[in-house]
């Protein structure tokens, strides 16, 4: 049985990675995706870096609620 993992992985400067299945651009701020044989070889070939998933944006309160 084999493990799903995901990563984050956006194109390198310059580079135009299309998305299995859908062949539409990665967008240029990364996207997570389960890392396939496809995505490995776009990192083999330079195409793509694994980066850290970007972090949410923190959720404001309001003033006056706890």
């Amino acid at each position: 049985m084999s493990e799903t993992v995901k990563v984050w992985v956006k194109p390198k400067p310059g580079r135009v990675v299309n998305m299995p299945g859908t062949k539409e651009e990665l967008p240029p701020t990364g996207k997570l995706v389960i890392f396939t044989s496809y995505w490995e070889r776009r990192k083999r070939d330079d195409d793509i870096e694994i980066v850290p998933a970007p972090k949410a944006p923190s959720r404001q309160r309001k003033e006056g609620t706890a």
